[in-house]
């Protein structure tokens, strides 16, 4: 069965769940499949390089947002900043790749779940879309992330200060 462009137009649209972010991703997806074949390839994407796990979280890939924050617990021990920084290039390069993954494996699920079209990409639009309270939890976690190197930068200049007075 041939599906209409309209039909898949819908579906990219439901599942991003940003129509203003469709196109972008209609064009990254057009570069994973190429004659209906799929291929991993280098696209850049600054919300997934800077936002990191929030990305992820926010995209709805659960599962790569775990692995992401086990490599960053790994990294923050042995890497340090450098780690952290390959791992942000690799996430900006990688990201949209995991973004068009799932969603065809969410398409494929609805589509062999139901015949109907309109049930179709209702169905797209709960499985696909976005974590509006990812924004509210990235930025909450840079102000506390804030907060933490102020303190920690007064404590240690309060130590050492303390130490020259002594």
């Amino acid at each position: 069965m041939t599906k209409s462009s309209d039909y898949e137009s819908a579906m990219l649209e439901a599942f991003i769940g940003k129509p203003e972010k469709t196109e972008y991703y209609r064009n990254t997806f057009a570069k994973y499949s190429v004659n209906g074949v799929d291929r991993i390839m280098w696209n850049w994407n600054y919300w997934a390089a800077f936002g990191g796990i929030f990305f992820f979280l926010y995209r709805k890939l659960y599962i790569e947002a775990g692995v992401i924050f086990l490599i960053n617990l790994a990294a923050a021990s042995t890497l340090s900043i450098i780690g952290w920084t390959i791992i942000g290039i690799l996430m900006g390069g990688y990201g949209s790749y995991f973004v068009y993954k799932r969603y065809n494996k969410v398409k494929l699920n609805i589509e062999n779940s139901t015949a109907d079209e309109t049930k179709r990409i209702g169905a797209m639009r709960v499985y696909g879309g976005v974590n509006q309270w990812v924004i509210w939890a990235g930025a909450a976690a840079s102000i506390l992330t804030l907060i933490g190197i102020l303190i920690s930068g007064m404590f240690i200049s309060g130590v050492f200060s303390g130490l020259s007075n002594g």
